[in-house]
């Protein structure tokens, strides 16, 4: 829901850091204009297949550059955060370990 994160019950008491994990997070930057703007240009990449002739290659081509293009553009919007990448990791593996059954989490 917009910029809020929910954290409560068994990972607040099990997760040390968690208040250090979340004002890294608060503190972080979004991505600036320009990472937006190139994050469109690639996602717009796979449209380039309309100027391949028809035909089953090109259909393979187009879900190939759909799917790089979703990836590199995600890669373009991420985040780094300098200061906060050991209390992620650390928190990334706490919820590997720790994970629920229908729960599904990735950070």
């Amino acid at each position: 829901m917009g910029e809020v994160i929910l954290v409560g019950g068994f990972t607040r008491k099990n997760f040390p850091r968690l208040g250090e994990l979340m004002e890294c997070l608060k503190n972080s930057k979004p991505p600036g204009k320009g990472r937006r703007a190139l994050a469109t240009l690639i996602g717009l990449f796979p449209l380039t297949t309309a100027l391949a002739p028809t035909g089953v290659p090109t259909i393979a081509l187009g879900g190939i550059l759909a799917f790089l293009s979703t990836i590199l553009s995600a890669m373009a919007l991420t985040i780094r955060r300098p200061g906060c990448g050991e209390v992620e990791r650390e928190f990334r593996e706490f919820l590997r370990k720790n994970k629920r059954d229908k729960l599904e989490i990735h950070v």
